[in-house]
């Protein structure tokens, strides 16, 4: 579960935007043309099967891992808490 809050004046507008996100490891196409909205001061669930690719798209956002094609368009800041510690290898 994802819960995004934000000042209430700024309720209803745009924190996310992905757009046609695609994200594949060597010929398992993982994320197809992804393309969402997601409002600030709404709760959003991602839910799927193992290795649908929730926790690539959670680490695509957060800017962990770069997609393959599409855009991710963030207003403002996010914050992540993953069950298990996750550090890019870029760090």
């Amino acid at each position: 579960m994802v819960s995004i809050c934000w000042p209430f004046f700024l309720l209803g507008a745009k924190l996310i935007q992905l757009s046609n996100v695609q994200k594949k490891y060597a010929n398992h196409r993982v994320l197809t043309d992804v393309s969402v909205n997601l409002l600030q001061g709404k709760t959003y669930g991602l839910l799927g099967g193992n290795g649908v690719g929730k926790s690539t798209l959670i680490k695509s956002v957060m800017k962990f891992l770069q997609t393959d094609a599409g855009s991710i368009d963030i207003q403002g800041r996010l914050a992540y808490l993953p069950e298990q510690p996750y550090l890019p290898e870029n760090i």
